[in-house]
């Protein structure tokens, strides 16, 4: 959020398109509002959508790459929410692609991405960008070699791996 010289409020959307989806955004096609009691009587409140505008182009891009090569529908159309929510800064977007998150069991690859927690600190309430990936069913595999390594001894240390070669 920004304050401006005249006493308005910018809310900042990260988003690739620098102005309301054709559509609408989450909340319609509005994107300016005046405040009608409290405080800030008056006073505009403005939706500014392109925050991060190039690199949320990319990050879409590439999520409707990851589509293309999807292991299944379900990915696939998490992959497509993701797109759509870094597009069009649509919330509900992101939703949705967590839905589909919660749905992908035992992936060979999980990745999750965007503005997925949200964090009080002494500006308010922020949303915080990360990303997480990992391989679960690589990490199995791994963990029960190394355990069947460990249980059958086939190893000593002068025939471990790393020191072979």
């Amino acid at each position: 959020m920004r304050k401006n010289a005249d006493g308005s409020f910018d809310v900042l959307i990260a988003s690739a398109l620098t102005s309301v989806p054709t559509a609408g955004g989450d909340i319609g096609k509005e994107t300016e509002f005046e405040i009608d009691d409290g405080a800030l009587k008056g006073h505009k409140l403005r939706l500014v959508y392109g925050d991060y505008s190039s690199i949320m182009s990319l990050i879409a891009g590439y999520h409707k790459k990851a589509a293309e090569n999807a292991e299944n529908d379900n990915q696939k159309n998490m992959q497509l929410a993701y797109a759509k929510s870094f597009e069009e800064g649509s919330l509900e977007a992101f939703k949705t692609s967590q839905r589909f998150w919660i749905r992908d069991k035992g992936p060979m690859v999980e990745s999750n991405i965007g503005f997925v927690e949200t964090y009080r600190d002494p500006h308010g309430v922020r949303g915080e960008w990360e990303g997480s990936q990992a391989a679960p069913q690589i990490s199995r595999m791994t963990d029960h070699i190394l355990c069947r390594i460990r249980r059958n001894g086939q190893f000593g240390a002068h025939q471990s791996i790393w020191r072979l070669g």
